[in-house]
């Protein structure tokens, strides 16, 4: 699913209006129809009754008014307010106020009684600005958005939050912090990106009939997946196969100190379907892996070289389609040698995380010496570590600082966050919408790397592994966050989570 700009959303409305003859009156009669079925179903699950509607003069103040009439006539007596001036209403806004108004339902606004209102609402529903916004709020919707700030009891917003930018710049004005938001036909990039998540709460992209040869002209190379898209892209499983069907990683991680790590890594790399994982690990922790996961063939490191592997290694490496590096590997001279070594001789999938990327980070060029393109998985940290910027300015763009790195390194880059950002070489960019704070913990990136190599060793291209490896370590983390609360899952139980979130995006919709 494409993310668009506001603009690029304006000129898909003004395609299908004008070359595909869907009049605009249709498509925001749809548009209201979305939100109407998601207040109507919080109404019904939560036994309130009482709506309050917020309208601005735009389009989204019109789809706000066509709410409300809807409402209306399934039976409710939703209040509408009004906080323009009507002769600023033009075309279908002005006709969806007009129907309205014959209804009696407008009410002009009060800034006096504003507030009473909004305490008194069981849920308001935010029609106020839409995504032509530029420079923030301004006053009368600002003082607005600051009382439903402050009073609403649950806020659903039309589109887009009011008040957010719709190409994810930084925000400059208050901001209408929803629980739910109904975007039409494709997610805006401002929804997204920066501290868009925490005011949209939970999005839904409602269809309203924009035809896809539409959407298919719109040059957009920033895309977000759903559970259906995901699904198409898993690989199968084959009924006549064995454990070589599934492909071999090559773990290259742990020590003393952290023999969790590889741990993790190697579990979850046998959770996503992986056939055969084998730890190159120090000497003095194979036994404890041995017993933590038998399942996974150990290679130990004998010597005081802590990358003496032995020929054997070295023929399992030449064997193996995916070679993750990294996870409490320790930072050393020696290793970072050996690691430069592997990033120029390894014919498979490279994926380097945690201590794979501080060992290079003097050097992040040497990437571009890969046979092929590598997959990095840092967090904001390790990112700035890598290019050389501070972590404010990290989170501050995190979609251009890893598109531009992907760029200049020739790798694909997932960079973790609130809401994960993949992208390649090429400038083409997912961003990742699922997870949740339950994932903030010590091995959670283990998980990941693990996770994302297992699905490459089955035939996975790297950068489809690393989006779908992200969709479902998210959804896992929201799953086991819903069972357990968000405060208390450990990695190992997100990595023991991970075979059900596997079942579910595999199974056929119908």
């Amino acid at each position: 699913m494409k993310v668009v700009t506001g603009a690029q959303m304006r000129a898909i409305d003004k395609m299908t209006i004008e070359e595909y003859g869907l009049p605009g009156i249709v498509l925001m009669e749809r548009a209201a129809g979305a939100v109407t079925g998601l207040v109507l179903r919080r109404l019904r699950e939560k036994g309130w009754k009482r709506v309050l509607i917020l309208c601005g003069k735009g389009n989204n103040g019109g789809d706000g008014f066509a709410v409300g009439r809807q409402l209306f006539a399934a039976g409710y007596a939703p209040r509408l307010i009004f906080a323009g001036n009507p002769g600023e209403l033009t075309g279908d806004a002005l006709a969806n106020f007009r129907r309205a108004r014959d209804l009696s339902l407008v009410e002009m606004l009060d800034p006096r009684r504003l507030f009473e209102s909004i305490r008194e609402a069981d849920i308001v529903v935010d029609g106020l600005l839409g995504t032509g916004i530029r420079g923030g709020a301004r006053e009368p919707y600002r003082s607005v958005i600051e009382a439903v700030n402050a009073g609403a009891r649950y806020t659903i917003s039309i589109d887009i939050p009011s008040g957010l930018d719709a190409d994810g710049a930084k925000q400059s004005g208050p901001v209408i912090k929803a629980r739910e938001t109904v975007t039409f036909a494709l997610p805006k990039l401002g929804l997204l990106t920066g501290d868009g998540p925490a005011f949209c709460g939970k999005m839904h992209v409602a269809d309203i009939g924009i035809p896809r040869a539409v959407v298919d002209t719109t040059d957009s190379l920033i895309q977000t997946l759903r559970s259906e898209e995901i699904r198409t892209l898993l690989p199968s499983r084959k009924p006549r196969s064995n454990k070589g069907t599934y492909g071999k990683v090559v773990v290259f991680a742990g020590n003393r100190e952290m023999a969790g790590a590889a741990y993790l890594t190697a579990k979850s790399a046998y959770r996503a379907g992986a056939g055969l994982v084998y730890c190159l690990i120090p000497g003095d922790i194979a036994s404890v892996l041995q017993t933590l996961i038998p399942e996974a063939i150990v290679l130990p490191r004998e010597t005081s070289d802590p990358t003496d592997f032995g020929e054997k290694a070295r023929g399992f490496l030449r064997e193996a389609k995916t070679l993750l590096i990294g996870p409490g590997l320790g930072e050393s001279p020696a290793i970072r040698a050996m690691i430069f070594e592997l990033l120029r001789d390894f014919e498979g999938n490279i994926l380097l995380d945690a201590d794979g990327l501080n060992n290079i980070r003097e050097n992040p060029e040497i990437l571009r010496a890969c046979k092929k393109t590598p997959l990095i998985t840092p967090h904001p940290g390790e990112m700035a570590r890598l290019c050389g910027k501070s972590v404010g300015e990290i989170l501050k763009d995190p979609l251009t600082v890893a598109r531009e790195f992907s760029r200049a390194c020739r790798c694909i880059t997932l960079l973790k966050d609130h809401r994960t950002v993949i992208a390649t070489p090429d400038g083409s960019v997912w961003l990742n919408g699922t997870g949740s704070t339950a994932l903030s913990k010590g091995g959670s990136g283990d998980v990941l790397t693990g996770l994302i190599g297992g699905l490459a060793a089955q035939g996975m291209d790297l950068a489809e592994a690393a989006v779908v490896g992200a969709f479902a370590h998210g959804k896992a983390g929201e799953r086991i966050g819903r069972r357990m609360s968000e405060y208390a899952p450990l990695a190992g139980e997100i990595s023991d989570g991970i075979p059900e979130i596997l079942r579910m995006l595999g199974e056929d919709p119908a």
